[in-house]
């Protein structure tokens, strides 16, 4: 569960590639479902997400979606899904039930992984994001 961060005051951020096409497609409900203004969406291209990208070693850095806490603390790839749905309207009540169903977590993780190994197959789903796609950095990091 997002700690008590969560509350008023400094936003969240959800450093995302920019460049990747299913990326964007999932960055962009994440900012519409984000009704009270807590995330702020951070391509990795963007100044403000290379202060944060600097903390993680360089093999983790591209290769996931990091959910860093106004605190400073950051979540990346399968450790990010849960708290990053905490923080979108709808998204604490499908945390919650998924946090306490048995296998809840297991599956989130397993789905995040899958959807990680398929990210090109799965870009042919979105045709217009793919032919916006210069390259993804999680796929070229084998992340």
């Amino acid at each position: 569960m997002v700690e008590e961060e969560a509350t008023s005051g400094p936003r969240f951020r959800l450093l995302y590639d920019g460049r990747c096409g299913l990326c964007g497609r999932f960055a962009g409900p994440a900012g519409r479902l984000d009704r009270q203004g807590r995330l702020a969406l951070l391509p990795f291209d963007d100044p403000l997400a290379a202060v944060d990208l600097a903390r993680l070693p360089d093999e983790k850095r591209y290769s996931a979606f990091h959910l860093v806490a106004p605190a400073g603390r950051i979540r990346s790839g399968e450790e990010a899904v849960l708290p990053t749905l905490d923080l979108l309207a709808g998204g604490k009540e499908l945390a919650a039930v998924l946090r306490l169903a048995p296998g809840g977590e297991l599956a989130v993780r397993g789905a995040y992984r899958w959807v990680a190994r398929n990210r090109t197959t799965l870009e042919r789903l979105f045709p217009d994001s793919r032919d916006r796609r210069k390259s993804c950095d999680v796929e070229r990091d084998g992340g």
